[in-house]
């Protein structure tokens, strides 16, 4: 708890007098994030800080989704679970019938990705069904 604590005292003394007027702005009107973003609950993947996201930019919901983790080296079976792992949630998203039409009317674009700690590298899903890493 007690480094818990000192986290919070740094944030109050460094990162709160930078955003309050921000937060104040949230407070007051609430949150109109423009991505939800349906992480793994790995506690080391923050995708706030991924993807450098203010508060109330995003909303992300974190699940555990992927089979038991393995300790095997890059692009190895672990890799290979996970990147299909994100194409069966994709799936199972389309499966329900509201996200499906809104994906078919243009108003909701879903998006896999995976982001790779060891690397820093983040991979994106494209048309074919592969990772491909994105630029930085």
């Amino acid at each position: 708890m007690q480094n818990l604590l000192a986290g919070y005292r740094r944030f109050r003394q460094q990162a709160w007098q930078e955003r309050r007027r921000l937060f104040g702005t949230l407070a007051e009107h609430g949150q109109s994030p423009r991505a939800m973003v349906i992480a793994c609950a790995d506690s080391r993947v923050d995708p706030a800080m991924i993807f450098d996201a203010a508060p109330g930019e995003i909303f992300t919901v974190h699940n555990i989704a992927a089979p038991a983790r393995t300790r095997a080296a890059p692009e190895t079976a672990q890799n290979i679970c996970e990147f299909e792992t994100i194409k069966l949630s994709l799936e199972n998203l389309r499966g329900f019938p509201w996200i499906a039409a809104a994906e078919r009317a243009g108003s909701l674009r879903l998006h896999g990705a995976s982001f790779d700690i060891r690397s820093g590298v983040l991979s994106l899903l494209d048309e074919r069904g592969q990772f491909q890493p994105v630029s930085p």
